[in-house]
């Protein structure tokens, strides 16, 4: 029997890896639509529990207990905190904390909230009161209404939601209705009309039968994508963001809120400033924004009454219930939102950036030495002198008066993940007050006496920032996360059964954008850093083609790297950061709705060769250097990649350009294809 059995198991096992190996065999890279659906579906490793077995309630949520009821027999106290296991208790804990955290208040009875609450309960009177913004009839029909430049707000059409719809992507979430998105993308032209009639009455106002909340999950999505519109136009007409912040705009991204971050700082390098900056953690940023505070702003903006009434009617009322207690529960509790912008939806973005936008235009920031910019609830201020403890004053001082103006507007901020750093010169060039008490620089939060963290490095914006600006340590970073990711996907890259093209795609859009991430502001890379990038590449490449040192060669001869590239049909890594840095620079050239983002590439002969000789390079620097054939030269051959110089000195000397001959520097016709003819 037992010789049966592990015979049967061998048979088992070998029906298995043949069946395996006919899925992986049938997964075609031409595919695009199934590649990567087919690829997670063979190599992803499920997660089969989706139960919450136990939940910890923390000291300082203790009181949810009490709120829920749970008595001591359901729960066990460990060093203060509380271990809960019963799956209703967790359910119900989990929904009476995220109810807390949208009804908090940080500022009671203040004379601000007064006033907000006196004018926007006269306001939401008169949203009520408010008749609809035109009629639908005969000759101005619902599905493709007149625009009337005198009703500031725009209605949607048939074709436009069409084109809104067809836009949606595949793979998002289909909602409680369970209804796949393709299937509302394939959806025809009357159901489409039908829809339209359905969002321009909600934009008439004309609410009581139709509330955006009652749409399927797609289509309210689509409906606030026309809201979006509207909310867009009103920000742009009445200039309410200011163009340091860059968050969920268009034409605006991280890399350049990060440019405009770096260019200050060299900016100041170069001038013998050092920059004190602090980056600003907001607890619960969305959960907690006040809805009152965002009416009585957006009204103060001149917002069209009728936009105004639907941005209420979305934000207001909304409400939650915990999934999974329906078997257990017949009748499960639902909770109410009080404030808070809800993340995953279309508007939230945009109503936080026009909730704290006028942050950027006070107490002098941006019109002085005092600097901030901000991606959506991402901020960060910085401040530049020459006196170290002159910085740390004035740092402190916008500090304090940024943590008044939250709480005014009951946001509350997080010291403990608040973090600051002092971009400087390296110590030996630096004042002697510096070079003593650098370590020293700090500032707090005077409300709660905490003092913040002070760090050598900061993340912002996905971008490592050292106190030197060297970016050395963002590299090594990058490639370190690749090589996990690689090592998680080993299973796929070292399969046998997958074509090696189909590997390669997987790396092209699994780890190479980790290792290029935000490379128009790290681009001066001395050439051993850049070295390791390619040579980490290559190593994945031999993977993906299986072509390493043969045995019949006793494990001496390899396939060359321009063979190895030739085979894999992609352009090396350096060759890929010069094309995306390229065309990131050419679009920013074009994008005229922000001129923090254009201006830069302004001419600025002198400054720019300042900074090259001493170091200080902004990532504008790429294109002057570039305009001179000092990044790739007629005959694609890489210049500046192959530069020899010390790992720390980011200083170019762009009348003598020693190169390395430590490096191989061929290229191939895939290089020339995305670099040759290029011009700005």
């Amino acid at each position: 029997m037992k010789t049966v059995k592990t015979k049967l198991q061998a048979e088992f096992s070998k029906e298995a890896r043949h069946q395996w190996a006919n899925m992986i065999n049938k997964i075609d890279y031409r595919d695009s639509a199934n590649f990567f659906p087919k690829l997670n579906a063979c190599f992803r490793k499920k997660n089969y529990n989706n139960q919450i077995n136990e939940i910890i309630v923390r000291e300082k949520h203790i009181e949810l207990l009490d709120i829920c009821k749970i008595d001591a027999a359901h729960r066990t106290k460990v060093n203060g905190d509380a271990i809960v296991s019963d799956p209703v208790s967790c359910h119900m804990i989990i929904g009476e904390f995220f109810s807390n955290i949208n009804s908090r208040d940080c500022n009671d009875n203040s004379p601000l909230e007064k006033i907000i609450i006196e004018r926007t309960t006269t306001l939401k009177t008169s949203l009520n009161n408010l008749p609809p913004c035109t009629i639908f009839n005969a000759s101005n029909v619902s599905d493709n209404p007149k625009q009337n430049d005198n009703m500031g707000l725009n209605f949607t059409n048939s074709r436009t939601t069409a084109l809104l719809l067809r836009n949606m992507s595949n793979k998002t979430s289909s909602g409680h209705d369970e209804i796949p998105n393709i299937i509302l993308k394939k959806i025809n032209q009357s159901y489409i009309k039908n829809y339209t009639i359905i969002f321009n009455n909600c934009l008439n106002n004309e609410l009581d039968n139709l509330r955006p909340l009652s749409l399927l999950p797609l289509i309210s999505k689509v409906f606030e994508r026309t809201i979006k519109f509207n909310l867009a136009n009103f920000c742009a007409n009445n200039k309410i963001l200011p163009d340091h912040q860059f968050g969920f705009r268009h034409g605006h991204a991280t890399t350049h809120a990060i440019h405009k971050l770096t260019a200050d700082i060299n900016w100041n390098l170069l001038g013998n400033k050092m920059t004190g900056a602090v980056l600003i953690d907001i607890k619960k940023a969305f959960d907690s924004v006040w809805h009152d505070g965002l009416l009585f702003k957006l009204c103060k903006g001149n917002m069209d009454m009728h936009l105004l009434k639907i941005i209420n009617s979305m934000i207001t009322d909304k409400k939650f219930k915990i999934n999974g207690l329906e078997s257990i529960m017949g009748n499960v509790k639902t909770y109410t939102i009080t404030k808070g912008l809800q993340q995953g939806t279309v508007n939230s973005p945009l109503l936080f950036n026009i909730f704290t936008a006028d942050l950027l235009k006070l107490f002098k920031i941006n019109q002085s030495e005092i600097q901030g910019l901000a991606f959506a609830d991402d901020l960060i201020i910085y401040t530049a002198h020459r006196n170290m403890l002159k910085v740390q004053n004035d740092l402190q001082d916008i500090f304090t008066k940024i943590i008044k103006y939250y709480n005014q507007w009951k946001l509350q901020i997080n010291p403990t993940k608040c973090e600051t750093i002092l971009f400087r010169h390296p110590l030996s060039k630096e004042m002697n007050y510096t070079m003593k008490h650098w370590k020293e620089f700090k500032i707090k939060d005077s409300t709660q006496n905490i003092a913040i963290p002070h760090k050598r490095e900061v993340k912002y914006l996905g971008i490592i920032l050292d106190d030197l600006l060297k970016f050395n340590a963002h590299s090594e970073a990058q490639i370190n996360k690749a090589k996990k990711v690689f090592a998680k996907l080993s299973n796929l890259f070292h399969s046998p059964h997958l074509s090696p093209r189909a590997k390669i795609i997987s790396y092209l859009c699994l780890i190479r954008p980790i290792l290029i991430s935000g490379c128009p502001i790290w681009f001066n890379l001395p050439a051993a850093s850049m070295e390791k990038l390619r040579l980490f590449e290559r190593k994945v490449i031999r993977i993906c083609l299986n072509k390493y040192k043969s045995a019949h060669s006793n494990y001496t001869r390899s396939i060359s790297n321009v063979n190895l590239l030739t085979m894999a049909g992609i352009p090396r890594i350096d060759s890929f950061i010069v094309y995306i840095i390229r065309n990131y620079i050419k679009s920013a050239m074009a994008n005229k709705e922000n001129n923090l983002i254009y201006v830069p590439y302004y001419e600025k002969t002198n400054y720019l060769l300042r900074s090259l000789s001493q170091g200080f390079v902004p990532p504008e620097g790429f294109k002057f250097l570039d305009e001179r054939g000092l990044i790739i030269d007629h005959n694609v051959n890489h210049s500046f990649y192959y530069l020899d110089r010390n790992y720390l000195d980011k200083s170019i000397n762009i009348n003598k350009f020693n190169l390395t001959k430590k490096f191989h520097t061929d290229t191939t016709k895939y290089d020339e294809i995305i670099l040759k003819g290029f011009s700005y």
